[in-house]
């Protein structure tokens, strides 16, 4: 429960536009500090941490993620041009990628099979061990 005083500071600033926008990026900055303190350990995506706290933080507080998107749709609109701005140095990388296409594609397959195949152990379907489970596929 958040005090009174609390309360009123985070009324003036849902008010905001922008409050969206900064606790997505203090999100991100806290969530970066674990990563770095975890040694870089890939259990500490700071990607995940962020939106596992914001989720927290838009639960407790109440807010509805329309206001929260109402301020971070800048960091949406802009994750647009990042993609494509990260294809050209992953072009420039295509040589080494060709080299190494045995391993990607032995990863690529690995993650194949544990969404694919794994989750049928982990959810109690014993029946659907040897083939997809039907609650584990998308629908399509």
């Amino acid at each position: 429960m958040m005090t009174p005083r609390l309360n009123e500071i985070w009324v003036y600033l849902a008010a905001s536009p922008l409050v969206g926008l900064t606790a997505t990026l203090l999100a991100y900055v806290f969530a970066f500090r674990i990563y770095e303190r975890s040694r870089f350990s890939p259990l500490a995506n700071p990607v995940m941490i962020a939106v596992a706290l914001l989720v927290t933080v838009l639960t407790v507080t109440g807010t509805p993620y329309k206001t929260y998107f109402d301020g971070a749709q800048f960091v949406h609109f802009l994750l647009g041009p990042a993609t494509v701005a990260l294809a050209v140095p992953l072009y420039l990388q295509l040589p080494k990628l060709r080299t190494h296409v045995f391993p990607l594609l032995v990863g690529w397959w690995q993650v194949r099979w544990w969404r694919w195949y794994r989750p049928s152990a982990l959810h109690g379907c014993s029946a659907h061990r040897a083939k997809p489970c039907c609650r584990s596929r998308p629908s399509r």
